[in-house]
């Protein structure tokens, strides 16, 4: 992942995406068709890694790209997103929810599971995606913190089947929905 960062950089591109997975890097690379290849970097669960290098090496911009799991434990400020070494912090779902006035099931979703997956599943077939608007925001803020403003930043929530984004903060507008 450092090397393919490195890679882009000795190119002399200046924008990166960082994708969670290659459903994130697909849906991705619908979503920002003109990108070099190189750019594209799949960073797995070394987020906090892979932002410092792109602003060592010199980004302009980074779009980071995930599922609404590993954006939660972004959002609380965890950077190593592996699921054994952290948890999804369902009171912050559950706060995004309350925060963007979402109906009572959308808001007992956050905390009904463990998982982002059934918060997301609950906020689309509610078509309420607000909260996942904030997430991308909350998501963003800490990025930001953990790395400092040494680039521009964009995060993308896109669907579990890697087909689709959904919301996104940043560089084409806070909680912007996507079609």
């Amino acid at each position: 992942m450092v090397q393919q960062i490195d890679v882009a950089a000795a190119q002399g591109e200046r924008t990166v995406v960082l994708a969670t997975g290659a459903r994130s890097e697909a849906a991705i690379a619908r979503l920002y068709p003109g990108l070099d290849p190189v750019c594209l970097v799949e960073v797995g669960d070394f987020t906090g890694i892979a932002l410092r290098r792109a602003a060592h090496v010199g980004m302009r911009q980074v779009i980071f790209a995930g599922m609404a799991g590993k954006l939660a434990k972004l959002a609380a400020g965890v950077m190593m997103t592996h699921f054994h070494r952290s948890e999804v912090d369902t009171s912050l779902l559950a706060t995004l929810a309350v925060e963007a006035s979402a109906p009572p099931a959308v808001v007992e979703a956050a905390t009904a599971t463990a998982t982002a997956r059934h918060f997301f599943d609950v906020c689309v077939a509610e078509s309420c995606l607000a909260p996942l608007a904030l997430l991308c925001e909350r998501a963003r803020a800490a990025c930001l913190a953990h790395v400092g403003s040494y680039f521009e930043l964009e995060v993308v929530l896109v669907d579990y089947e890697g087909s689709m984004a959904v919301c996104r903060a940043g560089l084409k507008g806070a909680g912007r929905f996507l079609p």
